[in-house]
């Protein structure tokens, strides 16, 4: 018997420190894309079942960056957000997952 796979585009937020920074420098140094990291626990915003739908309403999301003060400096810290195509088996548990585009950045 096979198992029925259901396809699932979806919105996902990913945050973290991105790491200290110079005094001079350098949000512009953040490409989008840098923050993700699928070892990370990202955060399911939306889920559609079309990847129209889900291209759409990422268009209301922004990728951004900011600097935070710590002991040693300045840390640079990311949130960005992506469209991610799913996998899921038939009792819900997830099989693949594939980044497809991701938002763009605040400027």
């Amino acid at each position: 018997m096979e198992t029925e796979v259901k396809v699932v585009y979806e919105i996902w937020k990913a945050e973290r420190e991105l790491g200290y920074c110079k005094y001079n420098g350098d949000e512009l140094a953040y490409k989008v894309g840098d923050v993700y990291d699928k070892e990370d626990c990202p955060e399911l915003i939306e889920s559609f079942d079309s990847k129209a739908e889900a291209l759409e309403a990422l268009k209301d999301y922004k990728c951004s960056v900011w600097k935070t003060r710590a002991t040693l400096g300045e840390l640079l810290n990311g949130r960005e957000y992506y469209v991610q195509e799913s996998e899921y088996d038939e009792d819900g548990e997830p099989l693949s997952g594939d980044v497809l585009v991701f938002a763009e950045r605040d400027e």
